[in-house]
């Protein structure tokens, strides 16, 4: 089928001659600039980058349709709504030798993978624009969008590109997207929302050039495409006017067209406008029409128009295309290390192991590291790009136990002598029953001290000898006065496994990339079951310190072996220097007992088998498909990201020819 041509009624050629008529459009250089720009685009990586492209657009009922056909020299569906409805991307190249039109689907990026892999299958090739209208309803379908599927409530518009392919005798190397025209009053206020917001994610690319239609017969600044292109190209560099429909406008109204036409009117665009059809002699006489100082016309006619889109779409792709290099570029490398993020594949139990066997490697290297407080080394990043608080473990613990020890000396006792109550009450013993459970720390002078220690020995007075004091005497006291040390270890070990457990997590989340595997409630588990059973000591099984009888006996029968007491016969009076030596003495072997028999030899020593690559091997193949296979999510974002790639190397490969 001939394309059909404005050209004759504005005094160009015909539509088959346009090559011979413009020496620019046979330019091999030309083509190839758009041939690449086109295959990146038709590669889906327009999704992610901005590419060149011209965008005609304009309000509803504004003539898109006529520009389009002028532009092109092919008629397209106008009735029934057709091809109004989603973005339409009309790719023409002049080959006297090749003919052929093909229709393609450009899904949008919300698509899912499902649909993205229907869409890539559509292909439809065509010998006649009468079979463009069934074309055009079956990509509707596809699409979902309203009056071609059975819910009524389907959205009116859709992001996806119907994307024509024009080869043969055109005259024009020129691609072209056709919007929906911008509408104000809708039966659903959703659609106009819908429309706009798809007109503006073309309009505000930096790489848009906007071919702006408005109808001579309304006023350019109530257009709202051109409210819509102001406020996206605020300098008016890429946006160009098209005034169509000249012959409708009112008599006495043509010096305003001519002006607009001119770029004297208050709508100026740096790009100009071009009058798309001539005005007949009756509307605009000789005084003023259009014409330049030449008798030629260059602002008037399709044909003047498809020559000025033609130059500038190729300088501007010529100006955008290193640009569209470099990102490219970046993207790829972000895809890669997303990839490289996600490891190799888990699909069966051999790739989980050998995965798990991976990390796990990775993650005792930390663990040993950290230890060892070689921050340093082949894990440098993780203990720099971390918070220092949590992952560099040995400092952490260093000054976990310093805290540790600096409270126990100074708060760890139920008495504290001073000096003055200063802002405390005086506690006498009726007061002491109320607090006892709560093991507060009591502030006492001298005086009180004593009083109390004198009390306690008339209450232990057995058989000995008048001046001596009970041996049970020294053991209740020490029982009293350490009765803090059990809440306070309590505390300190449980922040000591607090910070452990952080930074085994963190550790995890840096070898694992893949969230799932890192956030596994039973990987996680077995994980915190090995510093539960790392945590507990030689003291009953368990993390407990209690100030029983009991207890208190076999801690002193072990302080009394490291620790030589002067137990010799004291008065009362100088039970307290007996007891504050003792107490100084076996606080601080508590105090280290706690630091290295608890913390260094039962957890931080264990810590590095919590996940040794030798558990790994252990494990059984549902075991290991169950801790760590790859999700369906996983699976579909490795898949997308594997085709991302190899379209963005397509595309670079292009773009570097």
């Amino acid at each position: 089928m001939q394309p059909i041509s404005l050209d004759e009624e504005e005094g160009g050629s015909s539509g088959g001659d346009r090559g011979k008529d413009n020496p620019g459009l046979n330019s091999v250089k030309t083509s190839q600039r758009l041939n690449q720009i086109d295959c990146v685009r038709a590669n889906g990586v327009g999704d992610h980058i901005a590419l060149p492209q011209l965008a005609v657009c304009g309000d509803q009922s504004a003539g898109k349709s006529s520009v389009l056909e002028g532009i092109t020299g092919y008629p397209f569906p106008r009735k029934d709504g057709l091809c109004t409805q989603f973005p339409t991307e009309i790719v023409l190249r002049h080959d006297t030798e090749v003919s052929s039109m093909t229709a393609s689907l450009l899904p949008s990026a919300s698509r899912s993978p499902e649909e993205k892999e229907k869409f890539a299958a559509f292909h439809r090739e065509f010998r006649d624009f009468n079979e463009l209208p069934t074309i055009i309803r079956e990509a509707s379908f596809m699409m979902g969008v309203r009056g071609f599927n059975e819910f009524a409530d389907a959205p009116g518009f859709a992001a996806d590109v119907l994307r024509l392919e024009l080869v043969g005798n055109t005259g024009l190397h020129l691609t072209l997207v056709d919007l929906p025209g911008l509408i104000s009053v809708a039966e659903d206020d959703e659609d106009v929302e819908i429309v706009q917001g798809l007109v503006d994610s073309y309009l505000e690319s930096s790489r848009t050039i906007i071919l702006a239609v408005i109808p001579a017969s309304s006023d350019a600044e109530t257009q709202r495409i051109i409210q819509r292109a102001r406020h996206f190209d605020k300098e008016g560099v890429r946006t160009v006017g098209i005034i169509t429909k000249p012959d409708l406008i009112n008599k006495n109204t043509e010096e305003r067209v001519a002006r607009l036409a001119k770029n004297l009117d208050r709508t100026k665009l740096n790009l100009g406008f071009f009058l798309v059809k001539n005005p007949s002699p009756d509307e605009l006489v000789a005084g003023s029409t259009l014409e330049g100082p030449r008798n030629r016309p260059t602002r008037i006619g399709i044909a003047n128009l498809r020559s000025f889109l033609e130059d500038l779409l190729d300088s501007h792709i010529e100006r955008e295309l290193p640009k569209v290099q470099q990102e490219v570029r970046r993207l790829l490398q972000l895809v890669d290390e997303e990839i490289d993020n996600l490891g190799i594949e888990r699909s069966n139990a051999g790739q989980v192991r050998l995965f798990l066997t991976h990390i796990s490697t990775e993650f005792h290297a930390i663990i040993k590291n950290g230890l060892e407080g070689n921050y340093d080394g082949r894990d440098g990043d993780f203990f720099a790009d971390s918070s220092p608080g949590t992952c560099r473990l040995r400092a952490v613990i260093h000054r976990e136990n310093e805290r540790f020890a600096d409270y126990m000396r100074n708060h760890g006792q139920r008495r504290k002598i001073v000096t003055a109550h200063g802002d405390g009450e005086d506690m006498d013993d009726s007061t002491e029953e109320i607090v006892k459970d709560q093991n507060e720390e009591l502030l006492v002078t001298q005086e009180e001290m004593f009083s109390w220690i004198r009390e306690m020995y008339h209450e232990s007075r057995g058989r000995e000898l008048p001046g001596n004091y009970n041996h049970s005497l020294l053991q209740r006291l020490f029982h009293i006065q350490s009765c803090r040390w059990n809440e306070i270890a309590r505390r300190h070990i449980e922040s000591v496994v607090k910070m452990v457990t952080q930074f085994v997590h963190r550790a995890l989340n840096f070898v694992v990339k893949d969230a799932g595997v890192a956030r596994h409630d039973e990987a996680k588990a077995s994980i915190q079951a090995s510093v539960k059973r790392a945590a507990e000591s030689d003291w009953g099984g368990s993390v407990h310190f209690s100030n029983s009888p009991y207890e208190m006996d076999r801690m002193i029968s072990s302080l009394q072996k490291r620790v030589e007491v002067n137990m010799v016969e004291r008065a009362c009076s100088e039970v307290l220097t007996d007891l504050n030596a003792y107490y100084k003495v076996a606080m601080k072997t508590f105090v280290d007992n706690v630091c290295r028999q608890v913390i260094e030899r039962h957890i931080l020593a264990k810590l590095g088998g919590a996940f040794h690559p030798t558990v790994v091997s252990s494990f059984s193949d549902e075991e290991l498909i169950r801790l760590a296979g790859e999700s369906l999510q996983t699976t579909r974002r490795r898949t997308e990201k594997l085709q991302l790639k190899r379209s963005l190397e397509a595309s670079l490969q292009e773009l570097s020819i």
